[in-house]
């Protein structure tokens, strides 16, 4: 498969010199390390973070600038892409790490044009470094597997890091402190909730289905059961945020319903909890889809666009149904208690346990594809630190972890 040209940078060192041709090899190594310096890095920068990122700054502020020049920086490579030499899943793996590193990285390189104003070296020498660990680095001879790879990696490290940057830079202009919820929401609530939910998966709706190998419905095959265990299985996918809304209005009345209501059209969230949402969703979707790839498996990438029909239902099924109460409801009641980490390890083990029926269950998409218990529980329990975070740092906006819920459901049943 043809490499493309990785990232921002157009030239690529060929590997593989003779032993007589090594003298050379250097020679010519060196010269196209410079030519790569002044064409990618230093003939970028000059006008990227030179001259537009200090006016966009004086406009608005550092993350809305980085945003801003990010993408357009992203769309400026947009000819690369259509000459990477890749074609349709691999092509979309590509486009999707490509955006995720651009952006990110352009975040990190205006955090370090913030602490070095006078001078464009040390953003000179970040953006040929990164050119350089993609353009010198012959994947495949150090048994990572291709280039795409390296990339997907690559635009997994730089989100992280430009979230660790983004947080400890003081950027956002919104103080988002977390709300402390009212003492009568006791962690013995969350408790309570928590044993109710698996109770009644396990006891009256989807255990029974998996114990008796009763078929229900399937989005991955044609595997369809009696009408009344297709109705047990999505019921029982609502039994989280139905159990939640009981319960608060069980304690709380009505008052406390409004407040949860508020709180799922809690719409307004900043234009930068947007943006890494949507940025953390393009990262997982390549990196899924290149371990996909690399462990053998087939996908139709044509997938993505012919079931669009399903992305707006896919909201209710799912997010909607599960967040009022993992988020909505137990979260907030066990950080009265515990910090936001082990709160976060508690709702996701009860999340990924609240699932376990579903992988016995016929027709599933979790039994009909396969995917072992172990790995979904440790993903899910990543999961809901990632969804913690950007809970608590949004005033406990339920509409942050129901989107973020949304956006990542579309691509992962996509893959099964």
């Amino acid at each position: 498969m043809k490499h493309p040209p990785s990232s921002c940078a157009t030239v690529t060192l060929a590997g593989g010199a003779a032993p007589g041709n090594m003298g050379l090899s250097v020679v010519v190594g060196a010269g196209l390390i410079i030519l790569n310096l002044l064409q990618g890095a230093t003939g970028e920068e000059a006008g990227w973070r030179g001259f537009a990122l200090p006016r966009l700054q004086e406009i608005h502020g550092p993350g809305k600038a980085s945003l801003i020049l990010g993408l357009i920086w992203n769309f400026w490579h947009l000819p690369l892409w259509l000459l990477s030499g890749y074609s349709g899943l691999d092509l979309l793996i590509y486009v999707l790490a490509f955006s995720v590193s651009i952006i990110s990285l352009t975040f990190l390189l205006t955090w370090i044009s913030s602490k070095t104003p006078n001078s464009l070296i040390p953003i000179v020498i970040t953006h040929f470094s990164f050119n350089a660990s993609l353009n010198l680095v012959d994947a495949r001879g150090l048994g990572l597997g291709p280039t795409l790879s390296l990339l997907t990696i690559t635009a997994g490290i730089y989100l992280v890091t430009a979230i660790l940057v983004w947080s400890a830079s003081g950027w956002s202009t919104r103080k988002h402190k977390e709300i402390k919820v009212k003492s009568t929401k006791t962690v013995k609530e969350a408790y309570a909730f928590l044993g109710l939910t698996l109770a009644l998966s396990y006891f009256v709706f989807w255990g029974p289905l998996a114990l008796f190998k009763i078929p229900t419905i399937s989005f991955v095959s044609d595997v369809k059961g009696p009408v009344w265990a297709i109705a047990l299985l999505l019921v029982g996918g609502f039994v989280p945020s139905l159990l939640a809304i009981f319960l608060t209005w069980k304690k709380e009345g009505v008052s406390g319903l409004r407040l949860l209501g508020r709180r799922i059209i809690q719409f307004k969230l900043g234009w930068r909890w947007y943006v890494f949402t949507f940025l953390i969703v393009m990262a997982g979707t390549a990196g899924q889809l290149t371990i996909n790839k690399l462990l053998g498996n087939a996908f139709n990438g044509y997938l993505f666009g012919v079931q669009l029909g399903s992305f707006l239902p896919l909201l209710i099924l799912g997010p909607v149904s599960e967040e009022i109460g993992w988020r909505g409801y137990a979260l907030g009641r066990l950080q009265t208690r515990w910090n936001a980490l082990t709160s976060s390890l508690i709702v996701g083990l009860f999340w990924a346990l609240w699932h376990l029926p579903l992988f016995m269950m016929v027709g599933t998409s979790q039994h009909e594809s396969g995917v072992p218990f172990i790995g979904f529980l440790l993903k899910l329990m990543a999961c809901s630190i990632l969804y913690t975070w950007l809970y608590n740092n949004t005033k406990q906006s339920l509409w942050s972890a129901i989107l973020l819920h949304w956006l990542y459901s579309y691509p992962f049943y996509r893959q099964l």
